[in-house]
C-alpha cells in the first residue's frame, strides 16, 4: 500500500556494450516534480567485460538505489529481459532459492537481488519499450550511454555551435600510464607526450592518481587548456582534480581493473616507468596481450 506523500518518479534506463560482450556503458534519467517544478537527475557509469543483459540490469539497479526515500516509480527500460525477470520469473527464483525452474543458478543473480531489494522499498512498475531512433528519450539515453563508455558523441544540449564540425569517426585514444615515483626526465617526457597528443588531436586516457605521471599529465593538459581527455578512477571524483571541461569515468573496484578497462578502450598504450612500479608494467603487458600498440619507456637510469 503506497503512501500518498511518496514522490512519483519516472525512470528511463538503458545499457549497451561495444562490442558485446565488452566495454559497457549504462545510463538512467530520473524525473520527478518538486515544489511544482520538474527535477531531473542523471545516473551513468561504465563497466568492463560485460554483456548487454548485465549492463542493462546494472542501469536499473543503480537508478533504483539512487532513490533515498520510498517512492512510487514508473520504470521504463528497453530491455525485455529486465521486465520479464521482474514481472514473470522473479517469484520462481525466490521460491527456488535463486534457482531457475530447471534448478540451475540464476544468471546475474547479484544484480537481480539488488533490484529486488530496491523494489521492497519502493512501489515499482516495470515497462518495456522497444528502442526507436525517432524517439527523443531513446536517442538522448543512447547518447548518455555512449558518453559513459567514453565514445565521442555530439552534445545536443549546447546552445552554441561547435567551432568545427565533429567527425563521425571514433577519436584515436592514447592511454598514458606511469609510476608515482618520478624523475624530472619522466615529468618532462610526460609533458612532451601531451604536446604530441595536442598536435595529433589524440584523445588522452589517463588515471586519477594524485601524484606521479597521472598528475603531471592532468596538470599539463590544464596548462595547455586541452580537454580532449578522459580521466579514469575508482573513486566518485578524480583524486588529482581532473582536467577542466573533460570527462571523468568512475569504473571498477581495483586499480588493476581500472587499468585494464583503460587499455581495452584505447588504441595505444604508453607507460612511463621508473623501473619498479608493478602497476605500470602490468598495464603495459595487458595492453600487449590485447595486441594493442604498446610502449614501456624505462627511466630507471634517471634516478641517482
Amino acid at each position: 500500500m503506497s503512501n500518498t506523500n511518496q514522490a512519483t518518479v519516472q525512470i528511463i534506463a538503458n545499457g549497451r556494450c561495444q562490442p558485446n560482450p565488452g566495454l559497457g556503458g549504462y545510463a538512467a534519467v530520473l524525473s520527478t516534480t518538486r515544489n511544482g517544478k520538474p527535477v531531473e537527475r542523471i545516473i551513468s557509469g561504465t563497466i568492463a567485460d560485460v554483456n548487454n543483459q548485465r549492463v542493462q540490469l546494472l542501469a536499473v539497479a543503480e537508478a533504483l538505489e539512487a532513490l533515498k526515500s520510498p517512492c512510487v516509480v514508473e520504470l521504463t527500460t528497453y530491455s525485455q529481459y529486465v521486465v520479464n525477470g521482474m514481472t514473470e520469473w522473479i517469484d520462481t527464483w525466490l521460491e527456488n532459492g535463486w534457482l531457475t525452474s530447471k534448478r540451475k543458478p540464476v544468471k546475474n543473480a547479484d544484480l537481480w537481488k539488488r533490484i529486488h531489494a530496491a523494489c521492497q522499498k519502493h512501489q515499482v512498475t516495470f515497462n518495456y519499450v522497444q528502442w526507436n531512433s525517432s524517439d527523443d528519450d531513446a536517442v538522448r539515453l543512447d547518447a548518455l550511454v555512449k558518453q559513459a563508455r567514453g565514445d565521442q558523441v555530439e552534445d545536443t544540449e549546447k546552445s552554441e555551435p561547435e567551432a568545427e564540425p565533429k567527425s563521425d569517426e571514433k577519436p584515436y585514444r592514447l592511454m598514458v600510464a606511469g609510476s608515482r615515483r618520478t624523475s624530472e626526465n619522466m615529468l618532462e617526457y610526460a609533458r612532451r607526450v601531451v604536446a604530441r597528443a595536442i598536435e595529433c588531436n589524440w584523445q588522452i586516457v589517463v588515471g586519477d592518481n594524485p601524484d606521479g605521471i597521472d598528475t603531471e599529465i592532468v596538470k599539463e593538459c590544464n596548462r595547455c587548456k586541452y580537454d580532449n581527455v578522459i580521466v579514469v578512477g575508482i573513486a566518485r571524483k578524480p583524486r588529482n582534480g581532473g582536467v577542466r571541461n573533460s570527462r571523468y569515468i568512475q569504473i571498477g573496484k581495483s586499480y588493476s581493473e581500472r587499468d585494464q578497462m583503460m587499455a581495452k578502450a584505447s588504441d595505444r598504450m604508453l607507460g612511463i616507468w621508473d623501473g619498479k612500479s608493478a602497476g605500470t608494467k602490468n598495464g603495459y603487458q595487458f595492453a600487449q596481450s590485447l595486441n594493442k600498440t604498446a610502449h614501456l619507456m624505462d627511466f630507471s637510469g634517471t634516478f641517482a
